[in-house]
């Protein structure tokens, strides 16, 4: 019963290794102690430097700055005479007043130095293009959560849609939605919701790329009240049926985008 058990090797073995786990004195911290405490050491400093960095990424997306230079290499960070691209300057500025950011900063170029390859080399820095692009990824996916509860919380919005063509020649798609909150004041809100490529400039295609940004954010299209485009008819058609399926159809309104009236 419980008592052969209790007397038993195996009852009493694992009895005292719990007692020396609870001790630290378990094989593991006995044989790598030193090592346990370095990186633990090592973790708490690259989340505070983490942290810094996130402050400046969130600095220029309030700006509404543009983060990237010409000379972002790690083996070009020490001459400040060359464009690094807001991002990096700020860092290298806020750098001369924190011990935190600049033991890491000068930790990494030193590692460049040592390493025979080009560009920002295969250490994690922290400070990469990639590391920053995935900042900008989740702000965008808290912002539209943020966004996407406020107008399921209002119950109705309307929708903006036009597109333009950039320097490639390539259709973009801008998705803006508007909306009222009543509290603590009742205000109308306004949000770039998508910036999208658009493959195609068909009515049709429009519509389904709007139709899947808003089930992709988790925004009922049947809260749809209204639209506004440039009056194209393949968009213009395509939103009236878009808005056709809306509960509140005998709400739904479109209207004419304010710059393109002006310039008719």
């Amino acid at each position: 019963g419980s008592t052969e058990h209790e007397k038993s090797k195996i009852h009493l073995n694992s009895t005292e290794a719990f007692l020396l786990y609870q001790k630290n004195r378990n094989i593991q911290s006995l044989l790598f102690k030193d090592q346990l405490s370095k990186r633990a050491e090592e973790i708490s400093k690259r989340r505070a430097v983490f942290e810094r960095i996130i402050d400046v990424v969130r600095l220029i997306g309030r700006r509404g700055l543009n983060y990237r230079g010409k000379y972002e290499g790690i083996n070009h960070l020490s001459d400040n005479t060359l464009n690094h691209g807001n991002f990096l300057d700020i860092l290298l500025l806020l750098e001369n007043y924190d011990a935190t950011l600049s033991s890491h900063i000068q930790a990494i170029i030193k590692k460049s130095e040592k390493s025979t390859s080009s560009g920002r080399s295969q250490n994690l820095t922290l400070i990469s293009k990639t590391t920053v692009n995935y900042i900008f990824l989740s702000f965008s996916k808290l912002l539209k959560d943020h966004i996407s509860t406020k107008i399921n919380i209002a119950g109705m919005f309307s929708i903006q849609i036009d597109t333009t063509q950039d320097i490639t020649v390539s259709d973009i798609c801008s998705i803006i939605i508007r909306y009222v909150s009543i509290e603590p004041i009742a205000k109308v809100n306004e949000h770039v919701l998508s910036i999208l490529s658009a493959k195609e400039s068909t009515g049709k295609a429009l519509f389904k790329l709007v139709e899947n940004s808003l089930l992709k954010n988790n925004i009922d299209v049947k809260m749809c009240v209204g639209s506004s485009t440039d009056g194209a008819s393949n968009t213009r058609i395509n939103i009236k049926v878009f808005l056709h399926g809306s509960q509140m159809n005998h709400l739904n309104n479109f209207t004419f985008g304010a710059t393109h009236i002006s310039l008719t």
